[in-house]
């Protein structure tokens, strides 16, 4: 046999078992197996990212409602604050007795005690 023979008969064999098409379509498939590869990737950092809008959303309701909770308690120490400030107002000035004396009341008892000192 000679070399064009056998040159001949690879080139043929090639040629019909499709063996250029396959150096041509290998390029085709490896860009369709990137692109997969990519839409893989795209669907996980979405996935990711929805998370992370859903933690940030979370914590922010979580802060919204600590900040409710801040204010509830401090009007209700506004309230308690007052009610001390009232009550020791009208604590008595004598200790352990059993006639109460608030340190201002009404003039006619402060009067009466003040005559009767007299």
């Amino acid at each position: 046999m000679d070399w064009t023979t056998i040159i001949s008969a690879a080139i043929a064999a090639i040629s019909a078992g499709g063996g250029i098409g396959i150096f041509f379509d290998r390029k085709h498939k490896k860009r369709a197996a990137e692109l997969a590869n990519e839409s893989t990737v795209s669907s996980q950092w979405k996935e990711l990212f929805e998370r992370s809008e859903k933690k940030v959303d979370d914590q922010s309701n979580k802060i919204e409602g600590l900040y409710k909770t801040i204010g509830n308690m401090r009007s209700q120490l506004d309230g308690l604050a007052s009610q001390k400030a009232v009550l020791t107002l009208y604590k008595c000035c004598k200790v352990n007795c059993p006639e109460r004396e608030p340190p201002f009341g009404s003039q006619e008892k402060t009067h009466n005690k003040n005559h009767e000192q007299q």
